[in-house]
């Protein structure tokens, strides 16, 4: 990540990703979140303190004009992430609500636990689900160490009433095609799954979540859950990690891809 990149998004303070955890994180994931709710004024003063020349911004929007939606985080990090305070929920929670969106952080321990959060989250009729965990090729793996393959994830939304619009999934290939050809074949599905393609070196990291996800959610409150609006957040999420995202929509029977695979 260069911080040439970095600094167009309002996050000002690269060093400070390399030496500190969750807290500092914070303030630089909430950078471009700020921009957008607090008006100008404010974004001005803090890039001019950073040695910034100011810029016209006639689009800023105000809080009562963002979209507003509602969010459920599911977390199910492994416990040395717990222990180390290496966990993004509470991060994408309170940036939600920097927002003005209702948001809830459930932790999913195993199985069972994400389950009942993935009900919750029908039950109250979220808009997106945020689904934080590890996971490769395969699936994801909870907290307790049980693997649940792509099609076994996909089983947990055919009992419930009402599909988040939007799935989530932040972990190590989220956003394979496993997960697609999962739902395609199912009777409910997300309208949108959101994730990361990276393998090796350009899987997702604690701190490339902290950093990214604020755009792709500053993005929708601008924009709503519009292509145009996830396509934003790809572009710019892509341009400052490594971790390859891509977001799918369900159309005419299928999930497209973007960027496609040409575009890639």
């Amino acid at each position: 990540m260069g911080f040439k990149y970095l600094k167009g998004y309002g996050i000002l303070d690269l060093r400070s990703i390399l030496h500190v955890k969750c807290r500092v994180i914070l303030g630089l994931a909430f950078a471009p979140v700020v921009e957008a709710w607090r008006g100008p004024d404010v974004a001005a003063a803090a890039k001019e303190r950073a040695g910034y020349a100011p810029q016209e911004r006639a689009d800023v929007q105000t809080p009562d004009s963002m979209k507003k939606f509602k969010i459920l985080i599911a977390e199910s990090a492994a416990p040395e992430d717990f222990y180390a305070e290496d966990c993004e929920g509470h991060v994408v929670q309170a940036m939600a609500r920097v927002l003005h969106w209702k948001a809830t952080y459930k932790i999913a321990l195993n199985a069972k636990t994400l389950c009942r959060a993935i009900r919750a989250a029908s039950s109250g009729a979220y808009d997106i689900l945020h689904l934080s965990c590890h996971g490769d090729e395969e699936g994801i793996q909870l907290t307790d160490e049980a693997e649940l393959s792509w099609e076994e994830l996909a089983d947990c939304f055919q009992e419930i009433e009402q599909i988040p619009r939007a799935l989530v999934i932040s972990s190590c290939l989220g956003g394979d095609n496993g997960i697609a050809r999962a739902f395609q074949d199912r009777k409910r599905r997300p309208s949108v799954i959101f994730g990361a393609e990276g393998k090796r070196n350009r899987r997702i990291t604690f701190r490339g979540a902290c950093i990214t996800w604020p755009i792709l959610y500053t993005s929708l409150a601008k924009i709503g859950l519009t292509p145009e609006a996830f396509k934003d957040a790809i572009s710019k999420m892509n341009l400052i990690t490594k971790h390859q995202f891509v977001y799918r929509r369900w159309d005419e029977g299928k999930y497209r891809r973007y960027p496609s695979r040409k575009e890639a």
